[in-house]
């Protein structure tokens, strides 16, 4: 499995950054680099430069979680890039940067002296969140990524497949008439009796139930034989005398 499937250990992953994230649903590789480099006249260990937006796809993936994160949409560990001020000198490394005391950290960011362990009162907190140290649960993930209406990809692999995925109308597999025949079955499946025998009820719950039909055609003729035909569980003909 590891050989053929280069992200199978990212299943491991209990939560992931929103960089990375983004990476695989992308389809892309977190672990992938754009370059290796050595120091100033190639002293020092090689480093190694994480491949980021070079990923084909990222960059909407990662605009829709940051949109998602900010509106609470999905859930998130929001981690703020952040470091001490000496003087307010109106320069800052920060792009865009809140101007806090050390009770703002503890009142507004629930930070303790511990968690931020510089001297002095006066911080600088990056409006925008450190993406790449934000992070998300899987679980939470995979609940946003349905509620958007997508259940393929890296998060839904064979291993994560749902019972009811068949029903799902997004689904590259999706097959109208079975989904029908098993909504027509579900519906059906408490009833006892069936007068003019199941397959005339199959036949009447369809007709009283046209939005259940997700085909891109008119159901009619052999389509919806087949529906009814796959839907019947009482193959012998005749309306029963008792019962379905």
């Amino acid at each position: 499995m590891m050989e053929d499937d280069p992200l199978f250990l990212w299943l491991l992953a209990p939560e992931l950054s929103v960089e990375d994230a983004a990476i695989l649903i992308a389809g892309g590789d977190p672990g992938a680099v754009d370059y290796e480099y050595q120091g100033p006249y190639d002293q020092g260990p090689a480093q190694t430069v994480k491949r980021t937006k070079g990923h084909p796809g990222f960059t909407p993936v990662f605009a829709s979680l940051r949109a998602a994160v900010r509106r609470g949409e999905l859930k998130a560990r929001v981690s703020y890039p952040a470091r001490h001020s000496d003087q307010f000198s109106g320069h800052s490394p920060f792009a865009e940067f809140h101007l806090v005391t050390r009770a703002d950290l503890e009142r507004v960011f629930g930070m303790q002296d511990r968690d931020f362990p510089c001297r002095g009162e006066r911080f600088e907190i990056q409006k925008e969140p450190d993406w790449a140290e934000t992070t998300v649960e899987v679980s939470d993930l995979r609940e946003w990524l349905k509620s958007r209406g997508f259940t393929r990809g890296f998060f839904f692999r064979q291993t994560d497949f749902e019972p009811d995925a068949f029903m799902d109308p997004t689904h590259d597999h999706f097959a109208p008439e079975l989904a029908l025949a098993v909504a027509a079955w579900r519906a059906l499946a408490s009833e006892q009796k069936f007068p003019r025998g199941v397959k005339a009820g199959i036949e009447a719950w369809i007709d009283a139930n046209p939005d259940a039909w997700r085909g891109d055609d008119d159901l009619k003729g052999a389509a919806k034989d087949r529906v009814v035909t796959l839907a019947n569980w009482r193959k012998i003909g005749g309306a029963p005398t008792s019962g379905g």
